[in-house]
């Protein structure tokens, strides 16, 4: 009985009080979320291009900037060259703009099985 209590004493000096167990749960969350945090971009992002199924890294790109995944693409390109992407706008316009007789040509183009020199007719923007 002696060695119970004895052994009972030395546990109690061992065992946390309730303000040190919390103490030690909320060091050691704030550790493991700092830890996950750096750990995510580093082992996730490489590992997702590694995958078959490609598309991965363009979801968690669109999932970072909270736009889907079209917007997203056209936020990253616009961001990441400017001058590119006002081209890009701007070619882009041009070719809507022109749609109906860019295709007639090339209509005529395959049609034809040669090159094919076609006339389109731009108007100001301001008039569309």
């Amino acid at each position: 009985m002696l060695d119970a209590a004895h052994a009972l004493h030395g546990a109690r000096g061992r065992t946390r009080t309730q303000e040190e167990q919390r103490a030690w749960i909320i060091r050691t969350a704030a550790i493991g979320a700092a830890v996950g945090l750096l750990a995510f971009p580093l082992l996730v992002f490489p590992i997702a291009r590694l995958l078959p199924f490609g598309n991965l890294p363009d979801s968690l790109a669109a999932l970072a900037l909270s736009e889907d995944r079209w917007n997203a693409g056209m936020g990253l390109m616009s961001r990441a060259n400017p001058e590119k992407w006002n081209g890009f706008v701007a070619d882009y316009t041009m070719v809507r703009a022109t749609a109906g007789e860019l295709k007639t040509c090339f209509d005529s183009a395959q049609k034809a099985g040669k090159e094919q020199r076609c006339s389109i007719t731009i108007r100001p923007v301001a008039a569309r």
